[in-house]
């Protein structure tokens, strides 16, 4: 009976400890098994979304590897398309456009060896530097000033001849005098130094007035009493105006027409100085944007869109800050006596002073020695943002300054590196 007695509890004894045991492994397994129950349940979809962002967030996985590349990929097929936009509207929104956009391609394998880029068809000039070591015009000497005259002189005869075939002006025909004003232009003239100058805008018209005058203010009585300083040659008599033709020495200055484009542009549409120039720059955003400037009050066209708003129909080009030299002053039918250059105005003033024999009394007032550095650096500031397509067709319209004044035309219109050097 004892015997069976021990049994009993050693069996009870296994059950409590049997009991004991799985209590304890179910209040460990409890919260398990509430957080499993209490998740949401996911179908396939949610479980791929769920592992792809697993993975991602390891990046040395290879499935974040390969999605990294697929979006680098659509990266920069949108940039690419986004730049092809742009290009298809960059006569409208950009200074300069890209000609071709460039093909998509994806990333670059760590199996393939490296390649340079192959050098891309020029198109924007965005290499321009300019150059200090390069010499600028010489200032001449007097003898040497007086050859360089004789040669201008002699061209200008020879292209009026050959080129242009226009003969002088018959000063013993019956003109009238609106027809010497419209061929003179603005030709202010001195009886006392038997000069007449023809003053060309964006060619130091401004100190030519202020030289005329000073010279009138040396002038005799006489004079003083029966004109001014700044009165047309236009305004005389027919018989007045051939007779100063003949006798008094025409002089014209002329200036590079790219560099003298540049100066208008800058000098009316980056400094607005007046009502009228805003409301031109207005003008130029809207026809060549095709929508109204973001400040009005300070309206921003672009080098390029003023030079396409000039070559267009109605724009510019009959402007006398803008219009060609050659239709201003007539140098064909007048032939000047004298032919100075912006680009020699130091050794050309000079020897036009010592001539009149004022020397002293009178001077070109230039607010500083003339130096092309400064004009070098703008023009490769701004014409590297110009299609050399649109810069030819603006040398075709300034053809004839370039051909009467003796200017080279450029030969190469993706590259004016050299070009700009030597024109300054």
């Amino acid at each position: 009976m004892r015997l069976g007695i021990k049994r009993d509890l050693k069996r009870l004894v296994f059950l409590l400890i049997l009991g004991a045991a799985a209590s304890v492994s179910f209040i460990a397994l409890s919260p398990a098994v509430k957080r499993r129950h209490d998740e949401p349940d996911l179908d396939d979809n949610d479980v791929i979304r769920k592992e792809r962002h697993q993975s991602l967030n390891d990046p040395q996985s290879d499935h974040a590897l390969v999605l990294t590349g697929i979006a680098s990929q659509q990266k920069f097929s949108a940039k690419n398309e986004s730049e092809v936009e742009l290009n298809v509207s960059s006569s409208v929104d950009r200074d300069h456009a890209v000609q071709k956009p460039r093909t998509p391609v994806g990333p670059k394998s760590r199996a393939i060896p490296h390649r340079p880029p192959q050098p891309r068809e020029q198109k924007q000039w965005d290499y321009l530097q300019a150059r200090p070591d390069v010499a600028k015009p010489r200032v001449y000497s007097r003898n040497e000033t007086a050859a360089v005259q004789t040669q201008r002189q002699a061209h200008m005869a020879q292209v009026c001849r050959d080129v242009f075939k226009i003969p002088p002006l018959d000063l013993g025909s019956p003109w009238e005098p609106k027809t010497y004003k419209r061929i003179l232009g603005n030709t202010y003239v001195n009886d006392d130094f038997n000069l007449t100058v023809t003053i060309i805008r964006k060619v130091g018209s401004s100190n030519w007035r202020r030289f005329m005058t000073s010279l009138f203010d040396i002038s005799s009585k006489g004079f003083k009493g029966r004109w001014t300083a700044l009165k047309p040659l236009g305004q005389r008599t027919a018989d007045g105006i051939r007779r100063e033709l003949q006798r008094n020495t025409k002089v014209l200055f002329v200036r590079n027409p790219l560099v003298r484009l540049l100066s208008g542009f800058r000098d009316k549409f980056v400094k607005l100085p007046t009502a009228f120039n805003i409301q031109t720059a207005n003008t130029i955003i809207r026809k060549i944007r095709g929508r109204k400037a973001k400040n009005p009050a300070i309206p921003d066209p672009t080098f390029t869109e003023f030079l396409r708003y000039l070559l267009g129909k109605n724009g510019l080009i009959g402007d006398e800050h803008f219009a060609p030299i050659f239709k201003l002053s007539k140098p064909c039918m007048v032939r000047y006596d004298f032919i100075g250059k912006l680009e020699t105005l130091p050794s050309d003033t000079d020897y036009l002073i010592d001539k009149l024999g004022v020397k002293g009394r009178v001077e070109y007032g230039y607010p500083k020695p003339y130096s092309g550095s400064s004009n070098t650096t703008r023009l490769v500031e701004y014409f590297s943002r110009v299609s050399p397509e649109l810069i030819q067709k603006v040398c075709e319209v300034y053809k004839d300054d370039f051909v009467a004044f003796s200017y080279p035309m450029p030969s190469d219109f993706s590259d004016l590196k050299t070009y700009m050097e030597k024109i300054t």
